[in-house]
């Protein structure tokens, strides 16, 4: 996933932030393409966090709580895609330490894929949440075909409030209104 970075990229940020947000005032926001073809093997990475709140502070600092919600959220999309038929989820202890080295994947420049293919997956789905304030937040996904490094299908979620419920929600509503839809309307079937 390439995410702008510095002064320029903060600014961009913070205009996504500002539509995102008058969007999500209306529901739940959600863009994306096809993401996973049938009967796919998928590297979930574990979600990061982008906090451009702190883009101010000499040593940002992650709060415990949004690191457990980063777990929680790379935990719930596992078990989400485990429940479909059309998604085995990859073991990623053999990768584990290059992922750790590789992090931010966010920044990796295409890095998610060979792990991917290292972990025996068709796809690579990664996990980022953008903090832009506290109150105001996106989740996004982003799955890359493994073999290709192209991006596949890209969703993310306007999310306001910084809570277990609130980050939750909109990772629930892109794996099902997005990464479940998708995978259906080419083909598969849904328990």
């Amino acid at each position: 996933m390439t995410m702008a970075t510095g002064k320029q990229g903060i600014i961009g940020l913070v205009y996504a932030a500002i539509a995102v947000g008058l969007m999500a005032t209306l529901g739940m926001v959600s863009f994306g393409t096809r993401a996973v073809a049938a009967e796919q093997r998928v590297a979930v990475f574990p979600f990061e966090l982008l906090d451009a709140s702190q883009d101010d502070e000499l040593i940002p600092k992650i709060r415990p709580e949004e690191t457990q919600r980063l777990e929680l959220l790379t935990n719930d999309l596992k078990t989400r895609l485990s429940a479909n038929p059309t998604y085995t989820i990859a073991n990623l202890d053999g990768v584990a330490a290059d992922v750790k080295a590789s992090a931010p994947l966010y920044k990796c420049n295409g890095c998610e894929g060979d792990l991917a293919k290292k972990a025996g997956a068709d796809v690579a789905m990664l996990g980022l949440v953008q903090k832009f304030s506290d109150t105001l937040l996106s989740v996004s996904i982003e799955v890359v075909d493994a073999s290709t490094g192209r991006v596949t299908g890209s969703y993310t979620a306007g999310v306001q409030g910084n809570t277990d419920d609130a980050w939750l929600h909109a990772l629930r509503h892109i794996v099902k209104n997005k990464i479940v839809v998708e995978a259906v309307s080419i083909g598969t079937k849904t328990p």
